[in-house]
């Protein structure tokens, strides 16, 4: 029934056949992967974006690039929930201010700790806080 020619050739593309399945999944995998990290990016630029240009709704801006001691509190009275609806993200968040010398003057954790996290996508902004210089960290996380 079966003809040497046939197991031969079962013997050539099986494991053709098993090998191009295993490339096409880490191809599909890795693309998934990159999509993800690309959306992340493009999300934490227009998420500090509107944190610091908006003064509208949750944005901190009292003019543009200006932001305040004020906005900060309120931006940190709501839930991590709360944010995520209202910007419409579906990563998690952290939000800093640092001083020039480093020094934390606003940490919002609400969200959790990112450090555990394997995608993380930081953006770093320079703003003035009261008319003061500072830099504005939003990371996200999944």
């Amino acid at each position: 029934m079966f003809s040497i020619d046939f197991m031969i050739s079962l013997m050539i593309f099986t494991p053709l056949l098993i090998l191009t399945s295993f490339l096409w999944n880490y191809s599909s995998n890795q693309f998934q992967e990159t999509e993800i990290v690309m959306d992340m990016r493009e999300t934490v630029v227009l998420l500090s974006d509107l944190l610091i240009k908006s003064q509208e709704g949750l944005g901190l801006a009292v003019s543009n690039n200006r932001i305040s001691q004020e906005k900060l509190n309120q931006l940190s009275s709501i839930s991590c929930l709360e944010f995520k609806e209202f910007f419409d993200i579906n990563y998690n968040f952290y939000l800093e201010v640092r001083d020039l010398d480093e020094i934390v003057l606003f940490s919002d954790t609400k969200c959790g700790n990112y450090s555990n996290s394997g995608k993380v996508m930081p953006v770093k902004r320079f703003v003035l806080l009261d008319g003061k210089p500072v830099m504005l960290t939003v990371i996200l996380w999944e």
